[in-house]
């Protein structure tokens, strides 16, 4: 199944389920800023109570990344925080990923979000 950035903000795969916890590896930076808030507000609805989830994208401030991927969005830990704030998410921790080859790819940010009702 081959699915578009606006399919993502929509899709319910299992209308009987819901999860625990969902993650997403950098897969954010793709979707447009214009359908973050459906996207989210979808993944809310897929999570049980107390559900997590988890966001691994590309540092906002990462030069490397932008000329590597100029396709997709460098969002700030802030602004993304506050988009999952608005949906219901709390936000349990975020912050800088860094590896051994940071220098090569530049850093990371993740988010640690829980849904509270």
């Amino acid at each position: 199944m081959t699915l578009s950035v606006a399919d993502i903000s929509k899709i319910r795969p299992f209308k009987e389920i819901n999860f625990n916890l969902i993650y997403s590896i950098t897969v954010i930076e793709y979707i447009p800023f214009y359908l973050l808030n459906k996207t989210f507000k979808n993944i809310y609805s897929l999570l049980n109570k107390n559900g997590i989830f988890y966001l691994t994208f590309p540092h906002g401030k990462s030069i490397v990344n932008l000329i590597k991927n100029p396709g997709y969005t460098r969002y700030p830990v802030s602004y993304l925080s506050k988009k999952l704030k608005n949906v219901g998410f709390i936000i349990e921790s975020s912050g800088l990923i860094l590896d051994d080859d940071s220098s090569k790819i530049g850093p990371g940010s993740y988010i640690l979000a829980r849904k509270i009702l």
